[in-house]
């Protein structure tokens, strides 16, 4: 046997017998409470039994749902008779102990699907000095992003919020 191992099947015993001897000392310090203990191990106990009836209760009632779902979705789909994509799919529906055909066409099934809408053109703004100025006020863009979105030059966006300040136009949020 190596050194590890004799250290380690020592260390395993110490372990064994320091848990031993504070079990022993545990039940010991806790013999004249054995009474409130023995009632609170009552109380968890009684606690876990509603717990655990109360979980079945519920997995059977969700089970039930679930076969009861199942069932419906069979007997609908008894009178279904499908046919490819471009075709008709046919549903024989009872009605007075005789059958009737509803053919369903690949056009009206095609018009329940919701259509994707276009998307939204892009709003052009003019280069205006009030288009500048109202871009700027807002205090969300800096100049580079107003001379971006109006296509317009840098120094341009730059001369006009200069010559607005100059009247006092500018009130930047």
């Amino acid at each position: 046997m190596q050194a590890v191992q004799k250290i380690f099947i020592g260390f395993v015993a110490f372990c064994a017998t320091l848990g031993a001897a504070v079990g022993v000392l545990l039940y010991i310090a806790a013999t004249p409470y054995i009474w409130i203990i023995g009632k609170f191990v009552a109380g968890l106990f009684i606690t876990v039994l509603i717990c655990a009836s109360v979980y079945a209760a519920v997995w059977t009632f969700c089970q039930i749902s679930i076969q009861w779902s199942k069932r419906r979705q069979a007997r609908n789909e008894e009178g279904l008779i499908s046919a490819p994509a471009d075709r008709h799919s046919i549903y024989l529906q009872p009605a007075n102990m005789q059958y009737t055909i509803h053919k369903v066409s690949a056009d009206v099934a095609a018009a329940s699907v919701p259509r994707m809408l276009p998307a939204p053109k892009d709003e052009v703004l003019e280069a205006d000095d009030a288009t500048i100025l109202e871009l700027y006020n807002d205090g969300q863009v800096t100049l580079e992003t107003i001379a971006e979105q109006l296509h317009i030059s840098y120094y341009r966006a730059q001369r006009v919020i200069a010559e607005c300040k100059k009247k006092g136009l500018v009130n930047r949020r």
